[in-house]
């Protein structure tokens, strides 16, 4: 459905290859509603890059996933940056967030209360900067 919706060509090639990234290839022939959570978010990462858009959105895309799945994600995340995509992701994991960042910045009542490049930041300097950011805002 979302392969003809974007108009995709060649769309059965790309459901091949975004199921081998997010590791669903055997489970191609299942229906959804048969998979479990984490299998179903998988699902939906691969239905987010179907299409190659220039920007990825994601909302905390690691909740529900197993340790080899946020692996998954994380290397996905790097490939679509270092291919020239680039990746908005809401997480509350200050770690993967951290991780997998360029720049990271913390909202807080709907607006940025902080921001700073990843190099700039390790993680217990970010863990400070995010309860200082929360407690000005409050």
């Amino acid at each position: 459905f979302y392969g003809r919706m974007f108009g995709l060509e060649k769309l059965e090639k790309r459901i091949s290859e975004v199921l081998q990234i997010v590791g669903m290839e055997k489970r191609s022939g299942q229906r959804v509603r048969a998979l479990s959570n984490g299998q179903q978010k998988r699902l939906a990462i691969a239905r987010a890059v179907l299409h190659r858009p220039r920007i990825l959105l994601l909302d905390e895309p690691e909740s529900g996933l197993d340790v080899e799945a946020v692996d998954m994600l994380g290397g996905l995340i790097r490939r679509w940056t270092e291919n020239g995509g680039s990746v908005l992701m809401a997480t509350h994991s200050l770690e993967k967030g951290l991780e997998w960042a360029d720049r990271v910045a913390v909202l807080s009542q709907g607006a940025i209360a902080y921001t700073e490049p990843r190099e700039c930041l390790d993680l217990e300097a970010f863990r400070g900067a995010y309860r200082h950011a929360l407690e000005v805002a409050q």
